[in-house]
């Protein structure tokens, strides 16, 4: 994980699919410096997985801070088109992190 966590624990979880189209076959280089872009966001915490972005924090604007982010990034290095997928789990009743949801997944709560 990256950055510190947001104080109070965050209670959206985002996960972040974005990439250029029409630039190639591997855009590994491309989606790292979008996903350096989000990691400049102060008050969040990132983690990169193989297909997407998980992005914690504690509030809407955050999290639409960090899309923005990572698209201005791609425009940036001149993407003429970009492929993005956001999911967002916006959980009021207590909050919750990544990190728990996967314990609570694999029964290692």
């Amino acid at each position: 994980m990256s950055q510190a966590t947001p104080s109070p624990m965050p209670n959206l979880i985002a996960s972040l699919t974005m990439f250029p189209l029409g630039m190639g076959t591997s855009v590994s280089e491309q989606v790292g410096k979008a996903y350096q872009s989000i990691r400049s966001i102060d008050g969040i915490i990132v983690e990169p997985n193989a297909m997407s972005t998980i992005i914690e924090a504690n509030s809407l604007e955050k999290i639409w801070e960090a899309v923005s982010a990572a698209h201005e990034a791609l425009l940036q290095i001149g993407s003429q088109r970009i492929y993005m997928v956001l999911t967002l789990d916006d959980r009021r009743d207590e909050p919750h992190t990544a990190e728990q949801k996967v314990a609570r997944m694999i029964g290692n709560d």
